[in-house]
């Protein structure tokens, strides 16, 4: 299947950038107190209704992803920059062992994970269930 040019432009402005914008991205815990609240709120849901694992899409740095893995569910995260994956991993190797890990979009190495019931979008902040 031959792929679209735009996610070629994409991933190399982003591969570009992963660095910077991981120096440069907020934490969680530096957040407003709304943008804050909003993971946690989903973790909540997750657990409550005993669901997971949690699919960060676009996870840039893997900031979110680690910090949902931190309140105790199983997260993993995707991105179309395979250098903003080797960033994630390098900020959070915890992420790459067990229940938890970062993969790129379409790569044979990125996390199968069966069942998936929840995905997290932080950059819309919309929570989708499937």
């Amino acid at each position: 299947m031959n792929e679209p040019s735009y996610p070629a432009a994409v991933r190399e402005s982003y591969d570009t950038v992963a660095v910077d914008h991981a120096q440069q991205v907020k934490r969680p815990a530096e957040l407003d107190p709304l943008s804050r609240a909003k993971p946690g709120a989903f973790a909540d849901l997750v657990q409550e209704a005993d669901r997971g694992p949690v699919a960060d899409l676009g996870c840039g740095p893997g900031l979110v992803t680690a910090h949902l893995a931190g309140l105790g569910v199983p997260a993993f995260g995707v991105d179309l920059s395979p250098k903003m994956i080797e960033v994630a991993r390098q900020l959070n190797p915890r992420l790459t062992s067990g229940r938890n890990g970062c993969g790129r979009r379409g790569s044979r190495t990125a996390p199968v994970r069966p069942g998936l019931s929840a995905s997290w979008s932080p950059a819309s902040g919309r929570i989708l269930t499937i």
